[in-house]
């Protein structure tokens, strides 16, 4: 059926061909019927189509599901063939129930740190929206972070540090961990930390080159300005005394 069909302008209650199509919601001129315009779900290719307020109701609640499942999907992004896998073993299910199950499967399953610390991340996102408390997934992620940065750096040993706002968005829990290099194995040091949604601090790799050996518990300031080395002092020293002598 196309634009130029007389059937496109029949009214969809009492079937009278009207003498022009709809462009938005109007009344049949005969049976005063309220005629609805919408895109069958879910194809937008083709153009709307006159419906009666129950086929409206229905494609309405066909959008719904549509735009439904694709928000969770894209809240699971790059965890698109676990979704699939959990929708095929839970049919019917509604796409948030599937995505929360998917992640959830994730995180306790042997699956990679990256694959974790993104899992974790989307918890949170979804733990908050159903207005819950995110923190204990956003400290999940902080720590498949440490060992992301393990896995990819292995085996050479690497450090990882808590930085963040040097402000009053740093709250002093957790700015005390500042002060120290952790290894990917110690970060469960770290486990109260974020420690509140307004918190912002992050991690970062440190690098043994960078510490040059520093302990953690054992640091101390160095300190200012530097001293010169004797190769350089002994020379000096004799030219003085030299230049003292004869001058």
């Amino acid at each position: 059926m196309t634009e130029h069909d007389p059937m496109d302008r029949a009214c969809p209650y009492c079937g009278v061909v009207l003498d022009k199509r709809p462009v938005r919601r109007m009344k049949c001129p005969h049976c005063r019927e309220t005629i609805y315009l919408k895109h069958r779900c879910c194809d937008y290719s083709r153009p709307k189509e006159l419906m009666t307020e129950e086929e409206a109701e229905r494609v309405d609640a066909q959008w719904g599901e549509h735009r439904a499942e694709d928000y969770w999907r894209r809240m699971v992004d790059g965890f698109e063939p676990q979704f699939e896998a959990e929708r095929k073993r839970m049919p019917g299910a509604p796409a948030k129930v599937i995505a929360k199950n998917t992640l959830a499967a994730i995180l306790a399953s042997d699956a990679s740190a990256f694959d974790k610390k993104g899992a974790a991340g989307y918890m949170a996102r979804l733990r908050k929206l159903e207005g819950g408390d995110p923190m204990p997934f956003v400290r999940s992620r902080l720590r498949y972070e440490a060992q992301e940065v393990a896995e990819n750096w292995h085996p050479d040993p690497v450090f990882v540090r808590l930085i963040g706002p040097d402000d009053d968005r740093w709250p002093a829990k957790c700015r005390k961990h500042a002060r120290y290099n952790y290894r990917p194995d110690e970060i469960g040091r770290l486990a109260d930390v974020p420690c509140g949604p307004e918190c912002k601090c992050w991690l970062e790799t440190v690098f043994p080159d960078e510490i040059a050996g520093v302990d953690n518990e054992d640091a101390e300031e160095e300190p200012d300005g530097y001293s010169l080395p004797w190769a350089v002092l002994i020379p000096v020293a004799l030219l003085v005394v030299v230049a003292w002598i004869f001058f």
